[in-house]
């Protein structure tokens, strides 16, 4: 996500704001860089869905789930909280929060999905710097959601898979959601005791981008970026579970401040018992036409995803993601985390680095996030068992310090999640053991 792009001005412009950026985001006595900045700032209590977004100036906004609603809270710069806590909107069941972005003066938008009469919306709402709701609701989807079964022998699903937001610094904000549907043919009791008896599975994925002004205005349909099918089948008392195609095992995007998105997603393509995974990206043009998918590295054994992603102001992206892969024997894997540079066409920059140092064995590292500011500088965090471990990078991905551990004593359950100012000022989140969602300020860059 990029809450610190730059509005559409000359980099002249783009310097003196971020000189007032440092202004208000760094304190008189600044801690070192990558140190923490004050206390550990408690958002809420028994949450889950937590994500961070921060703006130029250093505002900031955190959703989050809470007894079945979703919440928004918003943050100063130094972690003063700015009012109460905003109730969204209810959600249960199936329905999903999409998070949250922000623009250069904290003007912000959520997005969730909910299911209403056979069908799922994908849903926005703008909300002013100030906390106050601008517009109604915004109608980004509506899929159905049959939900049904035919005697014994058809089985239809469909509903929507992740949903995330991204705004640029002007405002403008993109939606990506993906829908799901799975047709299974058979007797499920069948294919799972009696031998000879066949089922058959078809899934089809889709990740599709709808793109909205400032304003909220929609610009133009929403963009198909990409699609994934795959078919189960299971032989009762002989083989269970046969899959061969394609599913998509993380996306994510980013609003530029020109009007256009860069969109990444993950697949893993599954064919005679061998699984291969990829890495793409594709840019959708301010006009709303696609340009061509391309793949950043080369397909491979090692299954890659839960990427994420974020941009600087003069265009370059960053890309993080999670890798899972056969180390030294065929008894052992070796969890990581690696980060690609990309360039504004989503082409990769430099070769991929690993940010852990070492193989983790079957202590999988989780839930990668990277947040860059504006001028490239970029920080990814990850967890590892219990603890939440972060890396900084200089522009062009030079190495900043070593790998440190954000969290205090506790148990990590979520997270973690990060978001910069336009200085590199970062903050990252996460939940404990406890049930407390807790934003950690720290210096950049």
């Amino acid at each position: 996500m990029n809450p610190t792009d730059m509005p559409r001005f000359g980099m002249t412009s783009a310097l003196a704001l971020a000189a007032g950026s440092a202004a208000l985001t760094t304190p008189a006595a600044a801690a070192a860089p990558g140190e923490p900045i004050g206390a550990p700032i408690i958002v809420a209590n028994s949450v889950n869905a937590i994500r961070v977004a921060r703006a130029a100036n250093g505002r900031m906004v955190a959703s989050y789930l809470s007894a079945g609603t979703l919440m928004a809270r918003r943050y100063a710069a130094d972690g003063a909280p700015l009012g109460e806590a905003i109730a969204v909107t209810p959600l249960a069941g199936r329905e999903q929060s999409g998070g949250v972005a922000i623009d250069a003066d904290g003007d912000f938008v959520i997005a969730w999905s909910r299911e209403d009469d056979r069908r799922t919306l994908v849903m926005a709402r703008r909300y002013t710097s100030a906390g106050t709701a601008q517009g109604d609701d915004i109608e980004v989807a509506s899929l159905s959601t049959p939900d049904s079964t035919v005697g014994s022998v058809v089985d239809i699903d469909q509903g929507v898979g992740p949903v995330i937001v991204d705004m640029n610094a002007d405002g403008d904000f993109g939606v990506l959601y993906g829908d799901y549907r799975t047709s299974f043919i058979g007797n499920r009791l069948a294919c799972k005791y009696l031998i000879g008896a066949a089922c058959v599975g078809d899934t089809t994925e889709t990740l599709r981008l709808r793109r909205f002004d400032a304003a909220g205005v929609p610009r133009g349909p929403a963009n198909l970026l990409t699609t994934a099918t795959e078919n189960d089948v299971t032989l009762g008392g002989v083989v269970s579970g046969l899959r061969l195609g394609r599913i998509i095992t993380g996306a994510d995007i980013e609003t530029r401040a020109d009007g256009s998105t860069l969109a990444a997603w993950s697949t893993q393509t599954r064919v005679a018992g061998t699984a291969t995974s990829g890495l793409y990206t594709r840019v959708i043009g301010a006009n709303g036409l696609a340009r061509l998918t391309r793949p950043v590295g080369p397909v491979s054994t090692t299954f890659r995803g839960d990427l994420r992603l974020d941009s600087s102001a003069n265009g370059s992206h960053v890309l993080v993601h999670r890798s899972l892969r056969s180390a030294t024997s065929s008894e052992t894997l070796d969890c990581g985390v690696e980060l690609d540079l990309l360039a504004g066409d989503g082409s990769p920059q430099r070769p991929r680095i690993r940010v852990d140092q070492t193989p983790s064995g079957f202590d999988c590292l989780s839930n990668p996030d990277v947040s860059m500011d504006a001028a490239g500088n970029h920080v990814v965090a990850f967890r590892e068992g219990n603890a939440v471990l972060a890396q900084r990078y200089a522009v062009g991905g030079g190495v900043l310090g070593g790998l440190f551990n954000v969290t205090d004593p506790g148990i990590v359950q979520q997270g973690p999640v990060i978001a910069s100012d336009a200085v590199g000022n970062f903050v990252i989140g996460y939940t404990l053991g406890t049930g407390d969602f807790v934003l950690r300020l720290h210096q950049g860059p």
